[in-house]
């Protein structure tokens, strides 16, 4: 379950920062390749990244998971040896990386260091959902077959009520989507419950 938040508008990043995969992503394929673009990363191309700068965790089993990290452009990738286990949690963290000498030095940008989550169990989630004018916009952690879209507001009488979007998003061809907006009644405002 989540609560609805406002959307809130004019808070852009400066700059095309992204992860893939996305944070909260479930089913990845054990073959993804972790990618986190920043903007503003000075490093020559294919200079390795210090092993502490992006660091990732086995969530299931515990401990860091190896893999080759490289730079391609501003774009830092990591690969696990031997792929991603099925069925597991993963975390993964970038970091300033402490000065070495005579070596190239990570700096992040301002508000891009961080964590993320991921997994390759296949289930979907509900990650974030927010109210964006009169629409209900939901962000889940795979593509969802569009024509089983539902949606069911705790505490009010609309149990198996339909509601057809209005807005699809698809990072692929296929049918489904990772984001959908709904029309909703104006009953339906912040701190409401989604399930």
């Amino acid at each position: 379950m989540l609560v609805v938040a406002l959307l809130a508008c004019g808070s852009e990043v400066e700059g095309n920062a992204f992860v893939e995969p996305f944070d909260g992503v479930t089913g990845v394929a054990s073959s993804t390749v972790l990618r986190v673009h920043l903007p503003a990363l000075r490093l020559p191309e294919g200079e390795p990244v210090a092993p502490e700068s992006l660091q990732v965790v086995d969530l299931d089993e515990g401990g860091f998971v190896e893999g080759t990290r490289t730079v391609e452009g501003t774009t830092v990738l990591f690969e696990p040896d031997g792929g991603w286990r099925p069925d597991t949690d993963y975390g993964w963290a970038l970091i300033d990386a402490p000065d070495q000498a005579r070596q190239p030095v990570l700096v992040l940008p301002e508000g891009l260091v961080g964590d993320a989550l991921f997994s390759t169990r296949v289930g979907p989630r509900l990650l974030d959902a927010v109210l964006d004018g009169t629409d209900l916009c939901l962000l889940f952690s795979e593509e969802q077959p569009a024509r089983i879209l539902n949606l069911d507001i705790a505490g009010e009488d609309w149990f198996g009520t339909y509601w057809t979007p209005t807005f699809l998003a698809s990072p692929g061809e296929g049918e489904g989507a990772t984001a959908a907006c709904f029309p909703v009644p104006a009953r339906i405002g912040e701190g409401d419950v989604v399930r």
